[in-house]
This record gives structure tokens, C-alpha cells and sequence, in this order.
């Protein structure tokens, strides 16, 4: 506030002619005058905008210069500008503020009144006198509103509105004073929900009252730790709930915070078998939950002083409205009240300790019978109608046995029309969604009318029975009686049509008996007549699908001598000839070792008929699958005639001039045309040609080296850059914090850094951690390692393109070898031997191709042959590549014109292929009629299918991941866009299976911590292996569930630990450990250092994944992709209306150690899921499979998405569960919890007749410390508010505690009747005793000798003699001794800490708690010596205690007798002896 006694430096801009001129002027104010303000009026109608931005940036400059000088005493000095502007003029004059510029807005000077007393009194005077707080509170209020940014979906609360100002200056600041808290204050106000509260309960007195009591609890509504207000500084909360009760979000989250202790307690009761109840466990929860809540309640002091019991359903409505907006908001509050009324009533729902208790344990179940309730709200409509006694006292089954009758019903609608299947499809997804909640429901899972609902959908989806017959299977239950969804008729008849798929084995034995028995194979087998159709192609594909291909051998054998009859014998019926024509085809694919059998096979095989030769055909056809070429298979036949000789017979023709092993391709025309050209390419100079390309852009290649390299990196770990001062680059992986240093190869400087730092003359050029570094084209030739990621490519190529291309590239440059290496080493150096470097490139290339394109070698080769042949009808453009632009612009083109139609669908392209070889071959009467009966490229007249039945024996591919995965890829950028979770599904494929592994890891780690937390040393953790620790801590009941989990621990470490290389800034050694039963425990003990390190790898790698999955599916344009609708509505398939605006796609966040299994991904891949698949009927072309991406990727979404959560790290730490708590190490991970426990309970010292009792019974000291640290952190967890319950008391209200009333020193202890506010206290007495000899034993890091100045400065700093001195205060020393001793006992245990840390760091800091209560902070921080290490901490602690030793001495002899002045030349005489 400005005074009247200030100098002013008053100046309109104009009045200065030129910057030289202004300078001075600022210089003189800044440098040289007395002045205090400096005032720069402008007037922005006059004025140009950027001679008044220079003139603020000259006085920047002058200020700076003037804060810089080093003066002990400088008065501070103010500059302001003042911008006059007119009312109706707009102002578009802008300026950034961020430089300690402070705005004000002043709208009028007019009327102003005399400021007299605001400049003379104090803040509070002002507000209370003079400028009511009323006044200033309906100016700024919307200014304050205008701090807290609303979500966007959150309208009603924002307040986008202009603020009014005061009319004065002063004012101005007054009110800038007072509005600071106001806004801070709501801010608060709104992260606790609490502001709407207040209106909703202004007329009721007791609400009102005390939602004012808790708005004066400091520790409810904080505003400390927020920073200064501006608008838009504060982020309001995505969710921003409606609430009723004052403040219950609070205590929603107090209370929540216990749900891991009633866990506990809970798994601790049931190791008691005379009080668990094994079937329901529900007399537990009942009988605990007493004693549960009151412990609550008194650890949440406000809740029991609440008004809770007169507004019970307040509380209830709110944790309804939470529960909802917290689970996509989108849900009907009404259904869920009524859903947990029906569950557990509507007395124990009023019971907010028993609603939380039953949330926790059954909030997923409760959520998914919700979501049924939303997609058919008719259900509870009945309920309503009809009362509760409809449910028949289990609402689960209820509710899921009407949701599937209704989802049934829906089946019998007509789905038969082509413009219905849209229809289907919708019912489909219903099903598919019904499953996924019906699954999470416990008691509803073995309904048989869920079996039901699976099995019509596996015939819906397979499509391979009709819909009339699907109906016939549903209509006897939706005409039974309307309670039972499943009559006994109704089973009987689903039975029945399932036996009849059974039956399909029985055809060969008794086909006519079979057809008897079932009049639908009966139907099935007159609706086949003629067998070359495309029906009969699909029912022969699904039988030997689903009955025949995963069978084995020996299953089929006894079936193949009727099935071989059914191919030659007359009038056999169709259906029994397409089984036996399937079950041959399967039977082909084995191994045959039964001499009988292939005696039998060799009896048939000799009979003339032509489904016979056609069975040799595909056994041939079976060879070439197997990478056989043609001329493997006639040296097959030749070599295995004596086992088969039915191979003798086989009439190959004597061709012997095929060019390649496979299929020659010599007798196309442009075969020689291309051999031509490369010969001439490779006679004149090829080498001559590639220097001159070294000035170009090359195809495929990266756009330089330096990306990489770093790209290589990037994209395992991730990077920062960072600049030496030579100007070299260099990169830090991980986290990216400078932690180690090394040396500049270049200037020989240091690099790098410590502590997070980098080291002098370094830049950081990352802020964080990058994948992937932009490139910077480069002409030439760039070298770069092997990399067989499916997913590679550059620029905008996709990988089938880019894998393509630079195969070709690479196998040009490769076959002007040796000359080329100078080509390939022109940017980089990786290439030494250019034919080898090639060659790598080339394998990789084409092994990559092969598992993109799910192909054979050969139809890979068919490919490149077909793109050949395309390039050369087709010629591309003959360009140098001069720019990036160009070289892109080719590439694109290349891979629009001739990649994409040969890559779309690669069995077409292979298959037309092979028919313009065997067109080429016919032409020059080369072809051989048994290769092309195998190749299925002979021309076939109708009377030829009719015989053989060509499209039957065709060869099926395979439905499986590869073939999905190839399908997706074979048109990227289309499938990208429509179908985009898949390609964050295939990204992440491999990895995602790891984490089933996450939770066992977890629950093990949690029994240990259970177990052992402060009950082990650090030493015997690796010493105990795992056997012992399972076989010590188990009796006869409990060691089978430890040995499980234990098992599971182990196998999911194993499986997990080898795809880890690094953690944060560590890097794990190769042989990382494996764990076997004689592994040491503390690999399951969670640390950030040591051997902890592997778990805490382990854990960051599988929470890493899921949350950068997650994180990608949110990052999905909302609309984008349709199967991730229910991530903003799951269950709004009814709502007739959708929102203006979607919403961004979100996962709740949630710690580790409180997720259900629902939250984390659990993926195996199953081939079921491809369900929704088409083979392509036509000859040849059985490989081609089609699939339905829209339902698969809606499938794998509902099963990767739903429920699935991000997960966060506990909060203070980079760790996901908390840190094991050894024995005797309680500060190691807690530094500060001794000023936490008295931030939450006021302490007070232990009265002095408690203090003698408590020294005679210090029997194990040890024990009895570390019983106190476990009760610290518990305490510090319950978060208790009553500091004179006694110890012994809250001891015994916590199950997790009562193991410390067993120990029998510590049982001693409370019998003393000390209480909470006495617990600090009594740690540090008790530490005292252990300290006195457990310091001795500390490294000898810290033991090093003082220096003769450090002894000076200790004896400068404390007060021996006890007395005062002439100097003024000095710190006492017991009081300095104490606090070294606590030092050492509680931070150098274990040598951790650097000994070359300076000590005041750690002594100067008071939330450590090292000195006594007596001394002042501001003492120690003037006092204590400057120049002790943390190495000097023992000997600092010896040389005092000696000092204070010989005082005590000569206080001794005084008082034995010694004079005063005896006593007094003694004292002058006394010197420490190390002086």
C-alpha cells in the first residue's frame, strides 16, 4: 500500500522523444535517485502499442539490473503504468503479467471519497469500520468465482461474467487483500461439494449449524496448500455432485479410507474357525461391523458429532449421487437406491458404516446388476407394480433370469429380411454386454438359463443353423409358466437339439439310423442334393471346423475306413459323404504311426474312383502347406513308395527345366525381360550408378541417422536430450534425470549430472521424457540395425508397404556388392560387409512380411512376382528423388498404385497368379497336370466339379490370431480409422497377457507385508527363503492357501521378470533372479532400492501397461469408435435421445491395494472371439477368411475396457503399494511421521511418576520399540482425532493391533495407563534406550574425526556448563547430544544417507523431530555449526557427550567439597583434551 511519506517519479510516455532519452530517465530512478514509485502514464488512444511494450520491457531490464546490486540495505522500489482508455473504446492492448507484474483494473475515479483512514489503519480495522466486508464481498465474489475452471459439462456452476470494481485505488487494494481467502475458500468449498449443500439446508437449523462447525475445521476445508487465485487458476474436480448432507464427500472419503483396515480385520477373523461361518460369512460382517463403526467414529470425531442419525437418508441419497457420478454419471439414481433397498434393506442402508462396509465388498456386483436393471427398466416396473415378494428373496437371480427372457423374446422377432441384420447385430452386442454383467453377478452364474443365452448366441453368431430352428429352441421356455423360465419340457427339447450335434459322429456307423432319430439331419441331408454348391462348400468348411479340426488322431482313427467307403460307394447320402469327405481332410493333416491303420488306408487307396485320386491330390496339397516344393513332393513320392505305394501310381509328367523350386516363372515373357534389364544394370558399373544416388533421397531409408539411433532407444525406454557446452548431444533414458556423470568425448567436460541436476554448462533440451525424436531429412543413404517390429515403417508408409520396398531397395543395392558399402556407409558406419548387411535386411524384411501377411514363403514370392509383373504393364515414372517432398510424394504413390491392391487380399492375389504361370505353361505345353490338380489351377468344365468336387477338397486356412491380425493390416489406413481400438489391441497383443500376472504378484506381497512388517530385519529378510517363511508362518488349515499363493507369485514373477531391462534410473543386471521355493523373501518385500528393485520393476511394467493402454483408448476422438460407447453409457441402448456433445472416453483412477479384480485387465487369447468369421466358398480361395472387425473389436473391448481402471501411486511416493516397514527402520521410509502423529494428536510430555514406572519395565527394549512403530504408522493411518483414549483401549478395539498386547514387555507398558497424547513421548523415551547402543555399531562413514574449526564451532554453538553465558543463548548441550544421537539412530542404520552432506541440512529441519520441544527453531537454525558433514555426526556426538561428562565431574567435586573459586580456576582451566 502506498504511503504518504513515498517519493513519486511521475512521466507521460509522450513526453519522451526518443528510447535513449526514456532510458536515462528509468536509470536515474532505478540507479540513482531516492524515489520509492515510478508512474508511466500512457494513453492507448495515443500511444502505440509496441512503444509501450518496449517501455515495459525497459523497465524489466533496469529493475532486474537494480535487484541484482549487492547492497545490505536498499529501499524496495515500486513502477507502475497506467493505461487510460475510454468506456467505449475496446482495448486490445495485451500484456503478459507472469514477470511480477500485478494487474489492476480501475472502472471510474469518480466520486471518490477521502482515503484518510485507509491509509492509516490496519487491514481488520478497515474491514470492520470503514469498508464493510459485505460491500467487498458483492464486488469481488464473481472474481473469485471466476478463479475455479469448471468443467465443460458443467455449465450451471461457471460464471463468465464481467466482475465490478472498486472506484478507487485504494480500495482496490483492500478488496485484492480480502479476496485472495474468499477465493481460496471456494475453491475448497467446491472440491468438497459443499457449497450447493448450503443452500439445500439454509431452513433447517441443526443441518445448518453444523455444516458452519465444519467449515471451520481447518483440517477439512484447507486452503493453505493452495496456491494465489487468478482466473482460471484453480481446476475444479471433473465431478461436481449434488449433495444434501453437509460435507458428506468428506467423511465419504474418511470413511472410505478404512476400507483396507476392514479388510484386514476381515481375512484376520476368518483364520479363526470357531467364528467364521464358511458358507456365508455373513455372521462375521455383522458381528464386526459393531465394533468396526465405533472405532470409526472415533477416529472421525465430526461424524460422530453429526446430525447422522435424525438425516439418515440424506447420507444415503449423497453416496447414491457419488456412487453414479463416479461410474459415468450417466446411471439412474432411482434404480440403484431401489437395487441396494431390495439387497440388503432399507433399515441397513440408513447405516452409512454397514452401506460402505457392503459397497466395498459387493460394489462391482451391485454396479453390473444396475446396468442390466438400465437396459430393460421394465423389470423393475413389475417390482413396483407387483411388490417385493416377486423376487422371491434373491433379487440376483431374479433379475438376470427376467433379463434373459426378455433378451430371448427378442430372438423370436423377425430377423430374417437382409435389412434386418442390422438388428441382429444390435442383438448381438445386447448379448454380449448381458454376458459381461451377468458374469459378475455370483449367485446368477449357474443359472441354466444363462446356459441357454450362451448357447443361442454361439448359434446366432456361428450362422450355421437357421433362425426358425434357433426359435424352435426358444419358444417352449417363453411359453411355459410366465415365473419359470425353464420348464422340464423346455430342457428336454434343448437337450434333444444338442444331442442331435452329436450325433454327427454316429453318420459313419448308422447313417440311416441317425436320420431315424433326427428328423433335422434328416432335413439337412434332402436340402444338400447336389454337392457342388456353395452350401454344401460351408457345411462341409463347419463340420471340419468344429468337429474334426482339434481332434485327435487317434479319436478319428476307428472312423476313416467308413469315412474312405463313403467316397466310392454308390447312393451314400450327401450329409454322410460331406462328413466323410471332412473328417479325411482333418485326418490328412496327422501323422499316421499305426501300421494297421496305413494297411488300411493303402487297401482303399488302390480303388479307381475320383474322390478317391482327389483325397491323393490334397495329401499332396498337404505337403506343399508344409513348404514342400513340387519337386520335394515328386522326390517324396519317389522315396516313400514301399510304406504308400499308391504314391507309385500318380502320373507326373517329365518336366525337369523349372527354373525355381516352386513354379516357373521363366515362361512369362516379362521374366526375361526383367533378367535383361538387371544384367545390364549390373555390367555397366553399378557401383558408378549408386554414387551418383548418394546426392538423393533414398526410398525406405529414415530421414537421418541421429534419429535412429535415439529412436531406437526411445522407443523401449524413452529419452531426454541433453546439450554439452561443446555443443554435443547426448541422451539420459528413463525418467531422464541426471543422476551420474561421465565425460565429454568431444571437450573432455563433465556431462551429465547428480541429484536430479545437470552438471555445469549443460542443457536439458527435453522437459520430459520423449518416444520418439523428430527426424530431419538427410540425402543418402542411412544405415540403421535390423528391426523385426511388425510394426515399423517410416513416414507414412504402412509396414506391408514399407517392408515391400525396402526389401527391393535393399536387394538392389545388395546385388551390386562389394562396390556398394561406400553407398551404404555415406551418413553412418553401420554397415562393414555390404552383402551381409543387405542379406540381414532382407531376411528380416521378408520374415516380418510373412507374419504381417500370415502367408506361406511361397505365396510371398507369388506376391513380389505379381507386383513385378504389375510394375512392368505399368512402368513407374522415371524421377530422381531431389527433396523429402518428393521421396515421400513416391512412396505414397508406389504404395497406392501397386502395393495396396496386391497386399489387400493376398490368397487372391497368390491364386491369380499361379493361374497366369499355369496360362504361361499351358502355352508352352509345359504343365503338369498333377501340379496343377494340386495348385487348383486347372481349368474346370462343370461335369469335372460334379465328379470331383473340387471346391470341397479345397484347403481351409486357419481362423487364429495371425489370420485376424493379417486381415486387419491388409488395409491399415481404412481399419485404422474405423475400427481404431484395434489398433491399440494389436499394438499392445503380446504384452497384454502379462497382466494376469499383476494381481497374484500383488496378493503374495500383501500376505508378506501382512506377516512380516516390522517383525523381520533387513538381514534376515535374506536370509529366509520362502519355503521357511510358508512353513513357519502356516499350521495345518492355511499352508495348502499359502503354498497356492505363493505358486501363483512365482510363476507370474518368472514369466515377467525377463521383458524387464530397466526401472526408472536402474538398470537390471542380464541375469535377473528367477524365484524357486529357496529364494530369499525379500524379493517379494516392496522397496525402492536394493533387491526390491525387482519388484518394483515388475509392478511399474504391469500398472505401466494397462495405464498407457487405457491412456490410448482415452486419447480415441470421442465417436470415433462404436464399441467404445459404453466407456460414456454402457447401459443407454434404451435412450431414445444422445448427448449434443460426446464425452471424452475415461477410466476411473484408483491405488493398487484398493482395486477389485474387474479393474485390471485380465487377457488370455482365446480363438473363440473370432466367432464372427467367413471363408471365402470359391475353389483356391479357402485361405481367405473374412472377419467381422465391428464385433470383434466390440468383443475385445468389453473385455479389456469395461470396469478397467488407471492406476495411481500411493499418494506422496512413485511406488504402487506402500513400502515394507522393517524392523527398527520405521525412519527410513517415514522420516517425518513424528510430526505427522502430533500434527494429528496433540502430545504432551509423560508425568514424571509414569516416567519411573515405565524404567522398570523396559525388559526387551527392541522388541518393545518396534511394537511402537507399527502402532505409529497405524495410528497415522486411522487418522484418530481423541488424544486421551488410552493406549491399551485403542490396542484393543483393532484386530490388526492385538498381537501387541500379546507381547509381554509391551503388555507391561499399557498396563501404565498412558494415552494417545502421550505416544511420541513414549517412542522417544523407549528409542533413547535402544539409541545408547545401537548408534555405536553405525559405519564408520559417519565416524570421522572432527577438524580442529569444527570443534571451534561446536563450542561457539553450545552451552557445557548449563549456565548462562555473556554471548547470549546457546544450545544446551543434551539437547545437542540428543539430537545427534536421533540422527544417527534413525537415518544412519543403515548408510544410506551421503557422508558428505552437510548436517545443518538434516538438524535445521524441524519436521524431523530431533531436538526436544524446549528448543527454539530459530536458535538451531542461527546456532548450529555450518561446516559439520554427516561423516562427523558420531565423533560431533562423542566430543559432547565427553564435554558434558567432565561438567559434570567438576559439578561433582564442588559439591563435594571443592571451594567456589577452586571450582572456578578449574572451569578457566578446563579445555577439552582433543584441544
Amino acid at each position: 500500500m502506498f504511503t504518504r511519506t513515498r517519493k513519486v517519479s511521475n512521466r507521460n510516455i509522450i513526453s519522451f522523444k526518443t528510447e535513449a532519452q526514456f532510458s536515462n530517465w528509468l536509470k536515474y530512478f532505478w540507479l540513482k535517485s531516492t524515489g520509492h514509485v515510478l508512474v508511466l502514464e500512457c494513453d492507448v488512444t495515443t500511444t502505440n502499442a509496441r512503444c509501450i511494450k518496449l517501455a515495459k520491457f525497459i523497465i524489466e531490464q533496469f529493475r532486474n539490473e537494480y535487484i541484482a546490486k549487492e547492497e545490505q540495505e536498499k529501499p524496495m522500489k515500486h513502477a507502475s503504468i497506467i493505461l487510460h482508455a475510454h468506456r467505449n473504446q475496446e482495448l486490445t492492448l495485451s500484456f503478459n503479467f507472469m514477470c511480477g507484474w500485478k494487474q489492476i483494473t480501475i472502472k471510474t475515479l469518480r466520486n471518490a471519497r477521502n482515503n484518510t483512514k485507509l491509509l492509516d489503519n490496519s487491514l481488520c480495522d478497515i474491514i470492520n469500520c470503514t469498508y464493510p466486508f459485505e460491500k467487498i464481498l458483492q464486488k469481488e465474489l464473481l472474481w473469485c468465482l471466476l478463479c475455479i475452471k469448471y468443467p465443460p459439462n458443467d455449465i450451471s456452476r461457471s460464471c463468465k461474467v464481467s466482475a465490478y470494481f472498486c472506484r478507487q485505488t485504494f480500495q482496490v487494494r483492500i478488496r485484492t487483500l480480502v479476496r485472495k481467502p474468499i477465493a481460496q475458500i471456494l475453491h475448497a468449498l467446491e472440491r468438497l461439494s459443499a457449497i450447493k449443500t448450503f443452500f439445500y439446508i439454509e431452513n433447517d437449523d441443526d443441518l445448518l449449524e453444523f455444516w458452519q462447525q465444519t467449515y471451520k475445521d481447518k483440517k477439512i476445508v484447507k486452503i493453505d496448500d493452495l496456491p494465489d487465485p487468478k482466473p482460471d487458476g484453480y481446476i475444479a474436480e471433473e465431478s461436481l455432485y449434488d449433495l444434501k448432507f453437509p460435507f458428506s464427500l468428506y467423511f465419504m472419503k474418511q470413511i472410505d479410507n478404512f476400507k483396507r483396515h476392514y479388510e484386514e480385520e476381515i481375512a484376520l477373523l476368518q483364520q479363526d474357525e470357531d467364528r467364521v461361518d464358511r458358507e456365508t460369512d455373513e455372521w462375521v460382517i455383522e458381528d464386526h461391523l459393531k465394533d468396526f463403526k465405533n472405532n470409526i467414529l472415533m477416529s472421525i470425531p465430526q461424524l460422530r458429532n453429526s446430525p447422522l442419525e435424525r438425516f439418515p437418508e440424506l447420507y444415503f441419497n449423497d453416496f447414491i449421487t457419488v456412487i453414479v457420478a463416479n461410474n459415468g454419471g450417466n446411471k439412474n439414481t432411482k434404480l440403484l437406491t431401489s437395487i441396494l433397498k431390495l439387497l440388503i434393506g432399507a433399515d441397513k442402508v440408513c447405516k452409512p458404516i454397514f452401506l460402505h462396509a457392503y459397497w466395498w465388498k459387493n460394489g462391482n456386483e451391485v454396479l453390473a446388476q444396475l446396468q442390466l436393471a438400465q437396459m430393460f427398466p421394465t423389470i423393475f416396473q413389475n417390482i413396483e407394480i407387483q411388490g417385493n415378494a416377486i423376487i422371491k428373496g434373491s433379487l440376483e437371480k431374479y433379475l438376470v433370469k427376467e433379463v434373459i427372457k426378455l433378451i430371448l423374446q427378442l430372438i423370436c422377432g423377425s430377423f430374417d429380411d437382409a435389412t434386418n441384420s442390422r438388428l441382429i447385430y444390435k442383438w448381438q452386442y445386447d448379448v454380449t454386454k448381458v454376458l459381461s454383467f451377468v458374469s459378475k453377478v455370483t449367485r446368477a452364474k449357474i443359472l441354466p438359463d444363462l446356459q441357454l443365452l450362451c448357447i443361442v448366441n454361439d448359434l446366432v453368431a456361428a450362422k450355421t443353423i437357421p433362425l426358425d430352428n434357433i426359435r424352435e429352441i426358444v419358444q417352449p421356455g417363453q411359453s411355459s409358466d410366465k415365473h419359470e423360465v425353464l420348464s422340464e419340457k423346455f430342457i428336454n427339447i434343448v437337450l434333444d437339439k444338442l444331442n442331435e450335434l452329436d450325433k454327427m459322429r454316429r453318420i459313419f456307423t448308422d447313417f440311416e439310423e441317425a436320420l431315424i432319430q433326427s428328423s433335422r439331419l434328416n432335413i439337412i441331408n434332402n436340402c444338400l442334393g447336389n454337392l457342388d454348391t456353395n452350401m454344401a462348400t460351408l457345411c462341409c468348411d463347419t463340420i471340419e471346423q468344429t468337429f474334426f479340426m482339434n481332434e485327435e488322431l487317434e479319436n478319428l482313427a476307428a472312423f476313416i475306413g467308413p469315412a474312405l467307403e463313403a467316397l466310392y460307394k454308390q447312393g451314400v447320402p450327401s450329409l454322410q459323404k460331406i462328413t466323410s469327405l471332412a473328417l479325411l481332410k482333418e485326418s490328412v493333416q496327422d501323422d499316421f504311426d499305426s501300421a494297421e491303420l496305413i494297411n488300411q488306408i493303402n487297401n482303399y487307396m488302390n480303388i479307381a474312383h475320383p474322390l478317391i485320386y482327389f483325397l491323393k491330390m490334397y495329401f499332396l496339397r498337404d505337403l506343399r502347406k508344409r513348404d514342400f516344393s513340387i519337386d520335394d513332393v515328386r522326390k517324396f513320392c519317389e522315396a516313400q513308395q514301399k510304406i504308400l505305394p499308391w504314391l507309385g501310381t500318380l502320373n507326373w509328367e517329365d518336366i525337369k527345366d523349372h527354373r525355381l523350386p516352386f513354379n516357373p516363372y521363366c515362361n512369362l515373357p516379362e521374366y526375361n525381360e526383367a533378367e535383361k534389364g538387371f544384367m545390364i544394370f549390373y555390367n555397366i558399373g553399378n557401383s558408378n550408378v549408386l554414387t551418383r544416388t548418394t546426392r538423393l533421397f533414398i526410398l525406405t531409408c529414415t530421414s537421418d541417422s541421429e534419429s535412429v539411433a535415439l529412436n531406437a532407444v526411445a522407443a523401449a525406454e524413452g529419452i531426454t536430450r541433453y546439450a554439452c557446452k561443446c555443443g554435443m548431444k547426448y541422451v539420459i533414458a528413463n525418467c531422464g534425470g541426471a543422476v551420474t556423470t561421465s565425460t565429454c568425448p568431444n571437450c573432455k567436460s563433465i556431462i551429465g549430472g547428480t541429484k536430479y541436476t545437470p552438471a555445469a554448462g549443460n542443457t536439458r533440451i527435453d522437459f520430459e521424457p520423449i518416444a520418439q525424436v523428430s527426424a530431419k531429412d538427410q540425402a543418402g543413404y542411412i544405415g540403421e540395425p535390423v528391426n523385426l517390429t511388425l510394426t515399423h515403417s517410416v513416414r507414412s508408409l504402412p509396414p506391408t508397404s514399407y517392408r515391400i520396398l525396402h526389401l527391393i531397395v535393399h536387394a538392389l543395392v545388395g546385388a551390386s556388392a562389394p562396390q556398394s558399402l561406400a553407398f551404404l556407409r555415406k551418413n553412418n558406419q553401420i554397415a562393414t560387409d555390404a552383402e551381409k548387411y543387405c542379406m540381414d535386411h532382407i531376411r528380416s524384411d521378408w520374415t516380418v512380411l510373412k507374419n504381417i501377411l500370415n502367408c506361406s514363403d511361397e505365396n510371398l514370392a507369388l506376391l513380389f512376382h505379381s507386383l513385378i509383373s504389375l510394375m512392368t504393364e505399368n512402368p513407374l515414372p522415371n524421377q530422381q528423388i531431389k527433396s523429402s517432398a518428393d521421396r515421400e510424394n513416391w512412396e505414397t504413390e508406389f504404395h497406392r498404385n501397386y502395393i495396396a491392391p496386391q497386399t489387400r487380399n493376398i490368397t487372391e492375389t497368390a491364386t491369380n497368379y499361379r493361374m497366369k504361370l499355369n496360362a504361361a505353361l499351358t502355352k508352352n505345353q509345359k504343365n503338369d497336370v498333377i501340379e496343377s490338380e494340386i495348385n487348383q489351377t486347372l481349368v474346370m468344365d462343370k461335369q469335372y466339379r460334379v465328379e470331383n468336387l473340387p471346391a470341397l477338397w479345397r484347403s481351409i486356412g486357419m481362423i487364429n490370431f495371425e489370420s485376424f491380425r493379417a486381415y486387419y493390416m491388409s488395409d491399415l489406413e481404412k481399419n485404422k480409422n474405423n475400427y481404431p481400438f484395434l489398433s491399440i489391441f494389436f499394438k499392445y497383443s503380446k504384452q497384454l497377457e502379462l497382466l494376469k500376472c499383476l494381481l497374484p504378484v500383488v496378493k503374495f506381497v500383501q500376505i508378506l507385508n501382512s506377516k512380516l512388517s516390522y517383525k523381520i530385519t533387513r538381514q534376515k529378510a535374506r536370509e529366509m527363503s520362502f519355503r521357511q517363511f510358508i512353513e513357519k508362518e502356516s499350521n495345518y488349515e492355511i499352508f495348502n492357501s499359502l503354498k497356492t499363493n505363493f505358486d501363483d507369485f512365482k510363476l507370474c514373477w518368472n514369466a515377467v521378470i525377463s521383458s524387464i531391462d530397466r526401472y526408472q534410473c536402474h538398470e537390471l543386471p542380464y541375469d535377473k533372479p528367477v524365484i524357486g521355493n529357496d529364494s530369499p523373501v525379500v524379493f517379494g518385500l516392496m522397496e525402492q532400492k536394493d533387491s526390491g528393485i525387482f519388484l518394483c520393476a515388475i509392478l511399474h511394467y504391469l500398472i505401466d501397461l494397462q495405464n498407457k493402454s487405457l491412456q490410448e483408448v482415452i486419447e480415441i476422438p470421442p465417436g470415433n469408435c462404436k464399441s467404445l460407447i459404453f466407456l460414456d453409457d454402457f447401459g443407454s441402448t434404451t435412450s431414445k435421445t444422445k448427448p449434443k456433445t460426446p464425452n471424452k472416453n475415461c477410466f476411473q483412477s484408483m491405488y493398487l491395494d484398493r482395486v477389485y479384480p474387474a479393474n485390471i485387465i485380465n487377457f488370455e487369447w482365446d480363438d473363440g472371439i473370432l466367432t464372427y468369421s467367413q471363408r471365402n466358398l470359391a475353389i483356391e480361395r479357402g485361405e481367405d477368411i473374412m472377419y467381422d472387425l465391428a464385433k470383434i473389436e466390440a468383443e475385445l473391448a468389453n473385455i479389456l475396457l469395461f470396469e478397467k481402471g488407471r492406476i495411481v501411486t500411493q499418494p506422496n511416493s512413485q511406488l504402487y503399494l506402500e513400502p515394507f516397514p522393517y524392523h527398527m527402520e520405521l525412519f527410513q521410509e517415514c522420516m517425518r511421521i513424528l510430526s505427522d502423529i502430533k500434527n494429528l494428536i496433540t502430545q504432551e510430555s509423560i508425568p514424571i511418576e509414569k516416567i519411573n514406572l515405565l524404567e522398570h519395565t523396559l525388559d526387551n527394549a527392541p522388541e518393545i520399540l518396534s511394537s511402537l512403530e507399527f502402532l505409529l504408522c497405524f495410528v497415522k493411518r486411522t487418522v484418530i482425532n481423541d488424544k486421551d483414549i488410552s493406549i491399551k483401549d485403542y490396542i484393543s478395539q483393532w484386530l490388526k493391533l492385538s498381537s501387541l498386547s500379546r507381547h509381554e514387555g509391551f503388555s507391561k507398558i499399557l498396563n501404565i495407563d498412558l494415552r494417545l497424547k502421550h505416544l511420541v513421548a513414549l517412542y522417544e523415551f523407549v528409542e533413547q534406550q535402544v539409541a545408547n547402543v545401537k548408534i555405536k555399531y553405525i559405519h564408520e562413514k559417519y565416524k570421522a574425526p572432527l577438524s580442529a574449526d569444527m570443534k571451534t564451532a561446536i563450542l561457539e554453538s553450545i552451552n557445557i556448563k548449563q549456565q548462562k553465558t555473556t554471548a547470549g543463548w546457546l544450545i544446551p548441550a543434551d539437547a545437542f547430544a540428543l539430537a545427534l544421537k536421533r540422527f544417527m539412530f534413525r537415518f544412519l542404520s543403515l548408510e544410506n544417507q551421503k557422508e558428505t552432506e552437510l548436517l545443518y541440512v538434516y538438524l535445521q529441519d524441524s519436521s524431523l523431530n530431533l531436538w526436544p520441544s524446549t528448543i527454539l527453531e530459530n536458535h538451531i537454525d542461527e546456532l548450529f555449526p555450518k561446516n559439520l558433514l554427516v561423516a562427523n555426526t558420531y565423533d560431533a556426538y562423542e566430543f559432547t557427550m565427553k564435554g558434558i561428562k567432565q561438567t559434570s565431574n567438576l559439578i561433582t567435586n564442588q559439591q563435594t567439597g571443592l571451594t567456589t573459586n577452586n571450582v572456578n580456576r578449574a572451569a578457566r582451566r578446563f579445555r577439552f583434551d582433543a584441544i
